[in-house]
């Protein structure tokens, strides 16, 4: 199945989710958060969620098209697009990235930054390398302990096992 959403809508359903907190996000934690939901997505369904390029730049994991989009904002929160509506994106999909966002929303985005610092995709890509699907995928029992216990409902299939040097960083 080819993903069919653009990293631009996933990124601004986590501007709009923040916006809605009261807060606005930087493009360097966006960055991380659209990284970690193609890691999971990976992780649990064995398919990419957005097909735009990853690369392994030295503050972690980035969708260059994205980084350039918001680039203007530099350290700055970005508001969403006055355009983009949740309903762009389905139902289930916002479940599962309400979820990634209830797990990395509430780290830093220097905190981000290190917890992507310790995966393999990313070191093995780094430096500016390309962090492939198939390299996602191959490194996703690290992703896996990342999903909330909580939703075990959306992910029954899939148990969360403690593995990996991501859930090691998580850890301290």
């Amino acid at each position: 199945m080819a993903p069919i959403y653009k990293a631009s809508e996933i990124a601004n359903y986590f501007l709009l989710m923040a916006q809605k907190d009261g807060e606005l996000i930087s493009n360097l934690k966006v960055q991380k958060l659209v990284y970690y939901a193609q890691g999971v997505h990976l992780a649990l369904y064995g398919t990419p969620i957005f097909k735009e390029q990853i690369k392994a730049w030295n503050l972690g994991p980035v969708i260059p098209a994205l980084y350039f989009y918001y680039h203007e904002y530099e350290a700055r929160g970005i508001p969403p697009d006055k355009e983009f509506k949740e309903t762009q994106i389905d139902k289930e999909t916002r479940s599962f990235l309400n979820e990634i966002y209830t797990a990395f929303g509430q780290f830093s985005a220097k905190r981000l930054v290190d917890f992507t610092h310790s995966d393999k995709c990313w070191k093995d890509a780094h430096p500016n390398g390309i962090i492939s699907h198939k390299a996602m995928h191959a490194y996703s029992d690290a992703f896996r302990p990342l999903i909330p216990i909580d939703s075990s409902r959306l992910f029954r299939s899939i148990p969360a096992t403690p593995q990996g040097d991501l859930r090691a960083a998580l850890d301290n």
